[in-house]
């Protein structure tokens, strides 16, 4: 079996144009670069927290931190959002002790009530979730509640801000659909030759995968799905066919609403630097196959160690 067909994929981004876009959308983040400012911002903020990220240009961990603090200032909009590039305004963290980076300091009333070192998002939603006192379920900008089939609950990013648009591909799909779109829940796909898709993804980092939600209509929706991971080689539809996954679904109508999260085995997940879905049928036995969305939870694989230094030093954590 051959089926060459590839989704078109656009030029790629420079990947600081989203986060900048995003920025702009923040009504809640401000910047300071003087002592004034930054004092200013802390009073004028009173009990409302401010959550303050102290960053500097060139390091890998702040740079993989700053998206995930714009999507945090856009999910919890009650609270204040600021940020400190140590590079043009060192004395600011020196007055408040911080010379590792990235540090996240949490203020109320002018003073620091929580803080965290390095770039571990979990954590530092967490503190942000311990004092910010509402109830955040009913939002799922930058993360989602995930309730599983065996009654846990997860709660994870969606990986699109990892995921690498040069490493990625959509086998047998209509020539007028850009698999880019696809992934951004511009378009749907559609399958070309017959029903079978097969859906490549790549990461720019390692990732644990954790959980998908996939949307389809109830009739040539999926009927199945077999995942591989970490190929040395991109997948076609005879090694598809003849190649053990390392997971296999059966997908129902009731899968297929976009509201359900059905869970990876998670120990299977740990260090994934690309996946790899095969679609070989759809619950009517049509012969197209239609996704409108498919949506991967997970996490960065931590990495971050301390490396010791004199406190007169800015420190990297990576």
């Amino acid at each position: 079996m051959s089926k060459p067909k590839k989704a078109r994929l656009e030029g790629s981004q420079d990947e600081d144009t989203s986060v900048v876009q995003l920025a702009k959308l923040l009504t809640n983040l401000k910047f300071a670069s003087t002592i004034k400012e930054f004092l200013g911002i802390l009073d004028g903020n009173g009990d409302k927290i401010t959550v303050t990220n102290y960053f500097i240009n060139g390091s890998a961990p702040c740079k993989q931190m700053k998206p995930i603090f714009y999507q945090l200032a856009w999910k919890y909009k009650d609270a204040a959002f600021l940020e400190i590039n140590t590079d043009h305004c060192r004395d600011i963290a020196q007055t408040q002790g911080i010379f590792e980076m990235p540090s996240f300091v949490i203020y109320q009333n002018g003073q620091p009530i929580d803080q965290i070192k390095g770039a571990h998002p979990e954590e530092l939603e967490k503190k942000i979730r311990k004092h910010y006192q509402i109830d955040c379920k009913n939002s799922d900008f930058a993360r989602t509640e995930l309730s599983v089939d065996n009654g846990t609950t997860l709660t994870d990013a969606c990986v699109t801000n990892y995921i690498d648009f040069k490493r990625c591909e959509c086998l047998n799909v209509l020539d007028s659909i850009s698999f880019q779109d696809f992934i951004d829940n511009k378009v749907k796909l559609i399958s070309d030759c017959d029903e079978q898709l097969i859906l490549s993804y790549g990461f720019n980092q390692d990732l644990e995968l954790h959980s998908f939600k996939i949307k389809a209509p109830d009739d040539i929706g999926p009927k199945s799905l077999k995942i591989f991971i970490n190929l040395l080689t991109s997948l076609d539809f005879d090694n598809a066919l003849s190649t053990k996954p390392i997971q296999e679904f059966e997908l129902k109508p009731e899968d297929l609403k976009g509201d359900k999260a059905i869970e990876f085995y998670r120990v299977k997940f740990q260090k994934v630097k690309s996946i790899h879905i095969f679609v070989p049928e759809n619950l009517s036995g049509n012969d197209k196959t239609e996704i409108e969305s498919l949506t991967i939870y997970g996490s960065p694989v931590n990495k971050q160690k301390g490396i010791a230094g004199r406190r007169s030093e800015v420190v990297y954590l990576d």
